[in-house]
């Protein structure tokens, strides 16, 4: 939801050179409890060919656009519509840089989002102080997205969401879904745990 087009943790092409050093970093972006890696290996190895080329990652921030590109807004309205509009901020998303050359370095992702419809502001050091003054000195450059937007209690976002969806009719089930009946070709149910839920249309989603 953060912003629209692409989130700065996007999968783009080389990433997987940076993986030894962010497994090394306690502070990096990603962690791996060790016991766990032998079942998580299928995983990362898909997650690691997802962004082996150029022209992949190119297609996926494609098909990802319908789905992201107005999401805060969407979001917002969404927030206000079940009472909960608070939850939702659009104060635009910084990031901050030591400097340009870091931003530089993140060219291919930055390119992405602009093709894809995302437009920031590039801010100096003394705008990027203006904007955050609590934000430590080493960082001297920042890029803006005024359009993007966050989401102050994401577990509060959700339980409001599925209360709201409730009081309008729906049915909340807390079961384990194990697959779809499909009949010439059109979704007739989803297989659970408790047996199947009739439906035409399904959301596969995943926190």
């Amino acid at each position: 939801m953060a912003q629209p087009g692409l989130r700065r943790a996007d999968v783009h092409a080389g990433l997987w050179r940076k993986v030894p050093g962010f497994l090394l970093d306690r502070e990096g972006p990603l962690t791996i409890r060790w016991t766990m890696l032998p079942r998580l290996m299928p995983w990362l190895a898909r997650f690691i060919l997802a962004g082996a080329k150029v022209g992949k990652v190119e297609a996926t921030a494609r098909l990802c656009r319908p789905f992201l590109n107005d999401a805060p807004a969407r979001h917002a309205a969404l927030a206000a519509e079940i009472g909960q509009p608070g939850l939702i901020r659009l104060t635009g998303l910084l990031y901050a840089y030591p400097d340009r050359d870091a931003f530089v370095a993140e060219a291919l992702a930055w390119r992405l989002r602009r093709d894809n419809g995302v437009r920031w502001v590039e801010l100096d050091a003394g705008e990027l102080r203006e904007r955050e003054p609590a934000l430590g000195t080493r960082y001297t450059f920042g890029v803006l997205v005024e359009a993007g937007g966050h989401c102050t209690d994401p577990g509060a976002y959700v339980a409001a969401i599925a209360a709201h969806a409730v009081a309008q009719g729906a049915q909340l089930r807390r079961t384990t879904a194990t697959g779809f009946e499909i009949e010439n070709g059109r979704l007739r149910s989803v297989l659970t745990a408790d047996g199947s839920v009739a439906c035409d249309r399904a959301i596969v989603c995943a926190a």
